[in-house]
């Protein structure tokens, strides 16, 4: 399910009507800066309706008038957003085989979204960045699995009876 009408505070089958009447834009303030842009792009909008039906608002991705579909929050944050590539590695890792915990630590690894102290950092969290189990470095996703000296003696002790280095 697509993140931009959630964060945008919008139900994801809202109409526009919903969300616009002759005051203007009624939408819950930005939190991020992906949200912001997309205010941005909405608050410039010129919006028009149709004489037979004042109250209906209509959106096409192509500007044309031609067909008038119906309006979708999903359809305009998909036609909004810059999604990045998709991940290479997708099917390695989500496999019918695969346990799904183990599956999702490994995505969320891959993606970055571990909650680790420099991401708690960011969000706003007043928290020590130091590693919770080394309490040498600032602790990262890369730190965790790589660098961390408690995680380095964890991967050996694994690794040894196979003579895997």
């Amino acid at each position: 399910m697509p993140k931009g009408p959630r964060l945008l505070g919008v139900p994801r089958l809202a109409l526009v009507s919903d969300v616009y009447s002759a005051s203007g834009w009624s939408l819950p303030p930005a939190r991020g800066p992906e949200v912001e842009r997309l205010h941005l792009e909405i608050f410039g909008l010129s919006m028009t309706t149709r004489a037979a039906s004042p109250d209906h608002f209509y959106w096409s991705p192509s500007h044309s008038t031609d067909s008038l579909p119906s309006f979708f929050s999903k359809t305009v944050w998909r036609q909004n957003q810059q999604l990045p590539p998709p991940l290479s590695g997708y099917k390695s890792v989500w496999f019918s085989g695969a346990t799904p915990k183990h599956a999702f630590m490994v995505w969320l690894t891959a993606r970055n979204r571990l909650p680790a102290r420099d991401r708690l950092n960011y969000w706003g969290l007043n928290i020590s960045p130091f590693c919770l189990l080394c309490n040498d470095e600032d602790e990262s996703t890369g730190h965790l699995y790589f660098n961390c000296g408690y995680t380095i003696a964890l991967w050996t002790s694994i690794f040894a009876p196979s003579h895997i280095t």
